[in-house]
């Protein structure tokens, strides 16, 4: 069986969203953390990351936690592998013969076909995250959970020899990719070690000594991402 078709490019890459967890770095009140380290207060009140997961994520024997607010954003560093591409059908459509009697045939199908398709599939995402944690990892990804409507229309002819059958398609080019999403607070103490800054009115609250780190690894992904859509027929005799 042979495949006409018709490449519609790749697309520019989606615009990878950060993760949301609500912190707010405040100056260290006491000695205990390190003169790199600052005093960070996480906010109780978020309900964007799981208790269980006490505002920190284990990579590597280290303690790290996602953020948001000013420059420190947690952010999709990109694929570092890929493997060999391949062609993900979406739709085949009814088949035609060229009457074996004729001298030889031009069909086009001539109709309009629309089809649901997702920016990924195959998503998969390290282990240690849990819960909405998970989810906001997820979001910085290629595509997760990302749906498109893919319309073509068939206006195309295409010649057949005598007996010969077409069926009209449609067709994603995928990718296998994995990439790390970096940027994290991190912690120098095995379990966070543990500070105190000032807070309204004379008070002093709890935090965790930490500090920044742009190429600290949350989480690895791994994804078959959609590169372009194509249409075509198959063809056989």
């Amino acid at each position: 069986m042979t495949a006409a078709t018709r490449n519609h490019g790749p697309w520019r890459a989606r615009v990878l969203g950060a993760l949301a967890l609500s912190v707010v770095p405040m100056v260290a009140m006491q000695g205990t953390a390190q003169a790199a380290y600052r005093c960070i207060k996480f906010d109780e009140n978020a309900n964007n990351y799981p208790k269980e997961n006490e505002h920190w994520t284990r990579w590597n024997g280290s303690l790290r936690s996602p953020s948001h607010g000013g420059s420190n954003k947690t952010y999709n560093a990109g694929a570092d592998w890929k493997g060999k591409r391949y062609d993900r059908e979406l739709w085949k459509g009814p088949i035609y013969q060229c009457n074996p009697a004729a001298k030889g045939c031009t069909y086009r199908w001539g109709k309009s076909k629309s089809v649901s398709t997702q920016w990924s599939v195959g998503f998969s995402l390290g282990g240690s995250l849990k819960g909405k944690a998970w989810e906001l990892a997820a979001e910085v990804t290629p595509g997760y959970s990302h749906t498109t409507t893919y319309t073509e229309t068939f206006s195309n002819d295409i010649d057949l020899y005598p007996g010969q059958y077409a069926q009209p398609y449609m067709a994603s080019k995928m990718e296998p990719q994995a990439g790390f999403v970096r940027g994290a607070y991190k912690s120098p103490g095995d379990n966070g070690t543990k500070c105190v800054y000032q807070g309204g009115r004379g008070t002093y609250l709890h935090g965790y000594s930490a500090e920044w780190d742009n190429t600290g690894v949350v989480e690895r992904w791994f994804s078959n991402v959609r590169l372009w859509d194509f249409n075509g027929y198959y063809i056989w005799r």
